[in-house]
């Protein structure tokens, strides 16, 4: 597990829920810190189990930096609602966009007048809040991450391949293709060699390195105003994730009760059709009394009667009979005789049609050999009929 950097750290991020969005179409990542605030590996998902959401103090979402614009404003506010009001009229002339299109979010106050601010487009905001909630899920926080890279003395790269997050100062974050990285931080002054450099480690998601230093990056929130997360949303989301988890918990329990049953009527099946192949083996052999191994007993029996030890003739047709009967536990097999290259069944069936069904079915897959119903019989128990498989014509 990872450690975060201080115990009141810790504190804040007991229980949490983080997540990391890449988009609407690609799997989120997500770990879940425990009551002391160290985190467990990341995974990869398109849907989250509802056990990592049970429980959670807060969802934390992680979006990408470049749909962010992250800078200082100086604003003479006496109050943060003053602030809040002012920022989006002092950042106008930092966004290509236009304003009423844009959501501002303060950070925290920096110092006399200056004011960390995030801005997002309201579309873009939305539309990932939609296909959150799409997937179950309704965040507290939203956070850009970027602003997960340590805060230090010299800036800061992590390099995730085709793109690269960068941290130039502590209110100066962004993200951007890999490609256009040099050129971006010419523009900005910097030089390269003066970045401290978080490698991706082989085996880690991107998440599991941002999550070190996320304690700090709490501070940043990009659901403020209209987009903050309301408590009656949040108890409707545990509602149905704890309602969901009752639901999880029940089908299990049904399914396990079901292949209980499905054992059950296996093993009598089975008992059924042991008992008789017993039978049919007193009545082929007169006076047999334990008969501890039914099918070794008659095969034995079988190759006695072919002279030979060949596994055709008898044992091959008992072979081809025993599955049809095994699927139709409504059918009871009373005695079994092979003589002449022929095997004789008496079964006794609940009707005809299940009777003629049985011969059908063995008709179908006997490669060619003959097989006919030479008598039926009505009795109290269902029809008795006699079938006989192979032999001459």
């Amino acid at each position: 597990m990872a450690a975060i950097a201080s115990s009141s750290q810790r504190v804040d991020l007991a229980n949490l829920l983080l997540i990391r969005y890449v988009g609407a179409d690609a799997p989120l990542e997500f770990l879940r810190f425990d009551k002391d605030g160290r985190s467990a590996a990341s995974r990869r998902v398109y849907e989250l189990p509802f056990d990592a959401v049970l429980g959670a103090s807060s969802i934390d979402v992680l979006v990408p930096s470049e749909l962010v614009h992250s800078g200082t404003l100086e604003i003479a506010a006496k109050s943060r609602s003053q602030a809040e009001k002012a920022a989006p009229f002092a950042m106008e002339d930092q966004l290509a966009s236009n304003v009423d299109d844009m959501h501002v979010a303060l950070v925290e106050q920096g110092g006399p007048a200056r004011w960390p601010v995030l801005a997002m487009a309201r579309t873009a905001l939305s539309e990932i809040l939609e296909d959150l909630k799409l997937r179950g899920i309704t965040p507290n926080r939203m956070v850009p991450d970027a602003e997960c890279l340590p805060e230090a003395d010299a800036p800061c790269l992590f390099n995730l391949g085709s793109r690269s997050l960068v941290r130039l100062a502590r209110d100066r974050t962004f993200a951007c293709d890999s490609g256009q990285l040099p050129n971006l931080l010419e523009s900005a002054g910097a030089r390269l060699s003066e970045f401290n450099r978080i490698d991706w480690e082989p085996g880690k998601f991107a998440l599991d390195i941002l999550a070190r230093h996320y304690a700090r990056s709490r501070r940043s929130n990009l659901l403020t105003g209209s987009y903050r997360s309301s408590g009656k949303q949040e108890r409707a989301q545990r509602r149905w994730w704890r309602w969901l988890g009752i639901a999880a918990a029940a089908w299990i329990a049904l399914a396990m009760v079901h292949m209980g049953l499905d054992v059950l009527r296996g093993q009598t099946r089975l008992s059924a059709l042991r008992e008789g192949m017993i039978n049919a083996y007193r009545s082929a052999v007169p006076g047999a009394q334990n008969v501890p191994n039914p099918v070794a007993q008659m095969q034995s029996a079988l190759r006695v009667a072919e002279g030979s030890s060949s596994t055709d003739g008898g044992i091959g047709l008992l072979a081809m009979v025993a599955p049809y009967l095994s699927q139709r536990p409504q059918i009871s097999l009373k005695s079994v005789a092979y003589q002449n290259g022929a095997l004789e069944l008496l079964v006794i069936a609940p009707d005809i049609g299940e009777l003629d069904g049985l011969r059908e079915g063995l008709a179908t897959n006997s490669a060619g050999r003959k097989v006919e119903l030479v008598s039926a019989n009505n009795l109290d128990a269902g029809i008795e009929g006699r079938l006989r498989i192979g032999g001459g014509p």
